[in-house]
């Protein structure tokens, strides 16, 4: 069994509330929990308004095959993402 670990620093420059970070927010970890099947979930930052760190994780019998969602997944992010992707880190255990 092969993990795939993920933890994306985002910015939300547009965000003036928590309640505008957390619609913006849930969205994204909606698409990306349905369109992957990952589980997804904001691991930090979660009292600022304009930043947010999201904690992904992906599971297969192959590391080739993890390996290549997880670039799906960074992917599929920063592509869709409104804001900045800050950092990227991704881990395969």
């Amino acid at each position: 069994m092969f993990i795939a670990s993920i933890r994306l620093e985002l910015s939300i420059p547009h965000a003036n509330s928590l309640k505008a970070k957390r619609q913006v927010l849930n969205s994204l970890i909606d698409k990306v929990r349905h369109r992957y099947g990952a589980a997804v979930a904001e691991v930090g930052d979660q009292e600022l308004w304009q930043r947010a760190v999201v904690g992904i994780a992906l599971v297969s019998g192959e590391t080739t095959h993890v390996r290549e969602m997880a670039e799906r997944v960074v992917g599929f992010v920063e592509a869709h993402w409104e804001g900045e992707v800050c950092a990227i880190d991704l881990e395969i255990l």
